[in-house]
């Protein structure tokens, strides 16, 4: 069974990649934005999930449509969110 110590750290690497994920959302290569909506989408926590909101926004509106692509995908699972 996993301890106490490893779910923290689990958390924080986490949050650190969702950090670096949202400054990729903002990046001029639309291959990068769109890894970045599907790896911060992949992350199963309700803080990762919570600071998603606006990136998968502006990704949804996105000029590139590889990147729309991945964000309405991203979507599915996370339509909760919105409402």
């Amino acid at each position: 069974m996993p301890s106490v110590v490893s779910y923290r750290s689990v958390i924080f690497l986490s949050s650190m990649r969702s950090v670096a994920d949202r400054q990729d959302c903002e990046d001029r290569n639309p291959l990068i934005r769109g890894l970045a909506i599907r790896t911060m989408s992949s992350i199963p926590l309700p803080q990762i999930s919570q600071s998603l909101i606006d990136p998968l926004r502006h990704a949804l509106q996105d000029a590139d449509p590889y990147v729309r692509k991945t964000a309405a995908i991203s979507y599915v699972p996370d339509h909760s969110l919105f409402r």
